[in-house]
């Protein structure tokens, strides 16, 4: 998670990981075109195959396939995101999901917010990033391995900061 904006009145994070989701359509669009190569390559060999030769085709056709639904699997995960978004102005904190076809929001008082707190996943080596209401109630907003939770807790201490700076808005 990374901040996209910081002045006195709003603090914008955002998580997302854009490349490996190109990656990971990148790598649908060349398994679909080796398939479809496949495909056509066999079809116009089909009479001169044996059996062994046609089952040799159709089981690399079927492995094709697993890697354009893993791959589009891959892409509709990797494509998420979150941000989350700290207003004074409108004294509101929302949260924003996107996904590979919806997206969700969901909106709190900057009031009824206590902060960031990084919970550690049992028995692995990463954790997630929460957003801690006062009733007691954790919303996740990313998961972090281990290389990132040093951001992450930069993040925790920026948040807390901001929530505690008693700067008010100007007004409009």
């Amino acid at each position: 998670m990374r901040i996209i904006e910081h002045n006195t009145t709003r603090l914008q994070l955002q998580h997302r990981q854009s490349g490996l989701a190109i990656g990971a359509a990148l790598f649908v669009v060349l398994s679909s075109l080796m398939t479809l190569n496949l495909v056509i390559q066999g079809a116009q060999r089909i009479d001169g195959l044996n059996r062994f030769q046609a089952l040799s085709w159709v089981l690399w056709i079927g492995l094709g396939a697993v890697f354009v639904v893993m791959g589009t699997v891959a892409w509709a995960r990797l494509g998420r995101g979150t941000t989350c978004t700290f207003d004074k102005a409108s004294e509101s904190v929302v949260i924003r999901r996107s996904g590979f076809v919806r997206m969700n929001e969901t909106s709190h008082s900057i009031y009824g917010v206590s902060g960031l707190e990084i919970v550690p996943y049992e028995n692995d080596k990463s954790a997630g990033l929460m957003l801690v209401l006062r009733s007691g109630q954790r919303l996740p907003l990313a998961a972090l391995n281990r290389f990132e939770q040093d951001d992450g807790q930069a993040l925790v201490v920026t948040v807390r900061r901001f929530l505690h700076d008693r700067t008010t808005p100007a007004a409009v």
